[in-house]
């Protein structure tokens, strides 16, 4: 999740390795520091652990290698508390979910059902390519509507069975908005494999037409990670693979 969560925001790869193992562990360790015995007990007895094959590095600030992790609230911070090499150090995914890099989301989204919260994950995985607001509402719920429907389109009828009858549809006080390609509004989305597709399949406005949580994580977005990933038990590291 910290690599994905560092490439969003990057639009590279997180430790590019391109020949074998260690190439790749060079390149992780290289920006997080070389693990030994000092801050990770045990490390030396892992199958994988061959000091002649791994250069020794200190640590470093993420933003040193990645300066766009500091162009958002928070981003560096959080991209630190994902990527511990340390599995014990590792932050766990529902305090994950209250660090301060959230803090700005607003707190009714927590309570909000499932088919709601996954356009909710698709205004954040833009937010963390792009490093701007999705939709910038600044004036009131209409304002913020029609920043969204200016991109997505206004619903109606046709696409969207049912709209008209939902409380807060008043077309006098909505625009009227063709729907577009995101990578229009937010062309960062192209330089990221699938990263466009991805980010239409969660902003759809149908809740019956958005992707479920499920199949969003067996999108061609996720093709390009190891297999293995998926297989892995919770408390496993990820470095394992």
């Amino acid at each position: 999740v910290g690599c994905i969560f560092v490439e969003m925001i990057t639009g590279v790869p997180t430790f590019p390795g391109v020949r074998e193992t260690y190439d790749q562990l060079d390149k992780i360790f290289k920006i997080l520091g070389t693990p030994c015995e000092e801050d990770w007990e045990g490390v030396s007895q892992l199958p994988g652990y061959k000091p002649h094959k791994l250069g020794f590095y200190r640590g470093q600030k993420l933003g040193l290698s990645f300066p766009r992790l500091y162009d958002i609230l928070e981003g560096e911070s959080m991209a630190s508390a994902l990527l511990q090499l340390n599995p014990d150090n590792r932050i766990e995914a529902e305090t994950a979910l209250k660090h301060r890099y959230f803090s700005n989301l607003p707190k009714k989204l927590y309570e909000l059902p499932d088919e709601v919260s996954i356009f909710s994950v698709g205004c954040i995985f833009v937010e963390m390519i792009t490093g701007v607001p999705t939709f910038p509402g600044v004036r009131e719920t209409y304002d913020q509507l029609d920043k969204i429907f200016k991109i997505l389109g206004t619903p109606c009828e046709e696409d969207w069975e049912g709209v008209s009858q939902l409380p807060g549809y008043k077309p006098h006080k909505l625009g009227f908005y063709r729907g577009q390609k995101l990578g229009l509004s937010f062309p960062r989305l192209y330089d990221i494999l699938e990263g466009e597709s991805m980010a239409s399949a969660l902003l759809q406005l149908n809740p019956d037409n958005r992707i479920e949580a499920e199949t969003a994580l067996k999108h061609r977005y996720f093709s390009n990670l190891p297999k293995k990933l998926y297989e892995l038990p919770d408390e496993v590291s990820i470095f394992s693979v």
